[in-house]
């Protein structure tokens, strides 16, 4: 079965040279980016998505969540079993609560607080290295 790597984002990169780096490490990462509106609508268009498909494992990144140290193991297990693996970054006032219970997994890649263009780009760098091994 043919596996994929998908990443949720909510709106556009700003910077060129954020969208530089973007382009550089995406590879092998599907992008799918929502369009910036409320919470609401957002954390909906998102499930819409993550509804078209059956066996899925899902990790939505917010502040709240567990360190990402700790399932860092668990993640890539569910890549390997040949599951659509997504990632989800959601907007800059968070996802909607229906959204986040929905997800196999609620993580934080640190206790820091991050632009949300920032942390786009460090979520892609934390995807490749826990499932590419870089």
């Amino acid at each position: 079965m043919l596996r994929k790597i998908n990443l949720i984002c909510v709106g556009n990169l700003k910077k060129e040279y954020l969208k530089n780096l973007e382009r550089n490490y995406l590879s092998d990462i599907n992008l799918i980016v929502i369009k910036e509106s409320n919470k609401e609508i957002e954390s909906n268009e998102i499930l819409n998505i993550l509804n078209r498909f059956k066996e899925k494992f899902c990790v939505l990144f917010d502040l709240k969540g567990k360190s990402a140290n700790y399932y860092v193991n668990r993640i890539s297990n569910e890549f390997y079993k040949g599951l659509n693996v997504f990632f989800i970054v959601g907007g800059s006032y968070g996802v909607n609560y229906n959204l986040s219970k929905n997800c196999d997994l609620v993580l934080k890649i640190s206790d820091f607080t991050y632009s949300h263009q920032i942390f786009r780009i460090s979520s892609i760098l934390f995807i490749r290295k826990i499932l590419f091994n870089l």
